[in-house]
């Protein structure tokens, strides 16, 4: 059975919005013709030499971790990514990439994790970002260009202006003191949540002057300590060593 490849990339990005990716991320078609037809899909964590192999020609490989995710100045035959590209484009192959968007998507690569590790994943909506009601999202480069003012309040560590800042703060702070409170003391709870709700709970916990105070990176722990009479103290700020490597900050190393 063939089918054109644009209609798949509309059934992926409908299932991974391509707006989920973070801003460092690559997302998307890496190599094919929209307009072409694939007979088969490969799914792989990674696009190396040895997954192609197993992808058919005419066929499309849905990778998880971007192929070219840095800057490139060349996808020459003799590069190692290079060479996949064309013998990609030789066979017929197509290769797309849904990445961060997948991690952050419900249900995504989270939630098969989860499954596949025998967690249960309780959503708990007290816990959503302070940007949950919008009706879409909108990257940081389009606030800059159409809402310089809002801007400006971001980096004056405030949440936008549409933000009821109070009822924010009082909604996630209730949230998380309940999941406190639900477990025991020896417990070790995962929560996962966005930049602006994890700066609440800091702000909140250290008094601190601004509501958004601390960088966060995608990825990044915080760590948060509960005493038995249920205060909470802070163990951990952005934890990023075990993605370091994949930080673009770091790529210079």
């Amino acid at each position: 059975m063939s089918v054109q490849l644009a209609n798949i990339i509309d059934v992926i990005d409908a299932a991974y919005p391509p707006w989920l990716a973070q801003d460092w991320d690559s997302v998307g078609l890496v190599c094919g013709d929209p307009i072409e037809t694939v007979e088969t899909v490969t799914v792989a964590v990674d696009a190396t030499a040895a997954v192609l192999t197993e992808v058919p020609d005419r066929g499309l490989l849905l990778a998880h971790h971007p192929l070219l995710l840095r800057g490139v100045d060349t996808v020459a035959a003799s590069t190692a990514k290079g060479a996949l590209v064309h013998h990609m484009i030789r066979t017929g192959r197509a290769l797309f990439t849904a990445h961060t968007n997948a991690d952050a998507a419900s249900p995504g690569v989270s939630d098969a994790l989860a499954d596949a590790l025998g967690l249960t994943v309780e959503i708990d909506e007290r816990l959503a970002e302070y940007d949950r009601d919008m009706e879409h999202y909108i990257p940081i480069e389009q606030i800059a260009a159409e809402f310089p003012e809002e801007l400006a309040r971001l980096a004056k560590g405030h949440l936008p202006s549409t933000v009821d800042e109070t009822a924010f703060l009082a909604r996630i702070n209730a949230g998380i003191r309940d999941l406190v409170g639900a477990g025991d003391h020896e417990d070790t709870v995962a929560v996962f949540s966005h930049g602006g709700v994890i700066n609440g709970l800091l702000h909140t916990i250290l008094g601190t002057q601004k509501i958004l105070c601390f960088n966060v990176d995608y990825a990044g722990v915080t760590r948060l300590l509960s005493s038995r009479e249920g205060n909470l103290y802070v163990a951990a700020v952005n934890g990023t060593e075990h993605v370091w490597d994949l930080l673009p900050r770091n790529s210079r190393w």
